[in-house]
């Protein structure tokens, strides 16, 4: 019955996702996603501490009424604080970058988000056998470009990993322009958006 596959410590019960949608199209996804999912628990991986400061105060600004909490390489002093008040919560968001991720036991999250495909696919395990682990039903969501669609075959064969596809929701909410109003009105932004965007691309 239902209490033998509760004791089960396999990372099986993570749902695997993944989303391919145009370079220009992934925040707005991103977006969407988390507005729609909002009384949830969520960990976005960046790739990069610039994209952590400029997409999480860009999210800050985007996502209303939700608690959003940033932590990346600058701020290793503070990142166990962080890791512990973002347990407390029963909902919110934190925005992070593997290395910040490494060797923490991260808390139980509905949905491991990752807005850049990790450098390598161990690394991709490695941050989604997190949710599982803990005997957690979470999902894993990773936004891909056309270009990297082989991702998946890969990671189906190497790491015994089988993807579902969630298509890009249509007709959302084109927050682009919210973004670059943001990031002039604030020079502080900017400077973290052009960083971001060479480190992202």
């Amino acid at each position: 019955g239902m209490a033998a596959t509760n004791s089960q410590k396999t990372p099986t019960r993570l749902q695997n996702y993944y989303m391919i949608c145009k370079a220009d199209q992934k925040f707005n996804q991103l977006v969407h996603f988390l507005r729609q999912h909002k009384p949830e628990k969520h960990l976005v991986f960046f790739s990069t501490c610039a994209c952590v400061e400029y997409y999480g105060k860009a999210l800050e600004s985007l996502i209303k009424n939700v608690k959003i909490m940033c932590i990346h390489g600058k701020m290793k002093h503070k990142r166990n604080r962080i890791f512990t008040e973002f347990r407390k919560l029963p909902s919110g968001i934190l925005v992070c970058t593997d290395v910040m991720a490494r060797g923490i036991d991260i808390p139980e999250v509905n949905w491991v988000l990752q807005y850049d495909p990790p450098s390598s696919a161990s690394a991709f395990v490695h941050r989604c056998g997190r949710t599982a682990r803990i005997g957690h039903l979470g999902s894993a969501l990773v936004f891909l470009l056309p270009m990297e669609e082989a991702y998946i075959s890969f990671l189906a064969i190497n790491q015994k990993c089988p993807m579902e596809e969630l298509r890009p929701q249509r007709n959302i909410t084109d927050v682009l322009p919210k973004l670059k109003s943001l990031s002039l009105a604030d020079r502080a932004i900017y400077e973290k958006g052009m960083k971001a965007f060479v480190s992202c691309v």
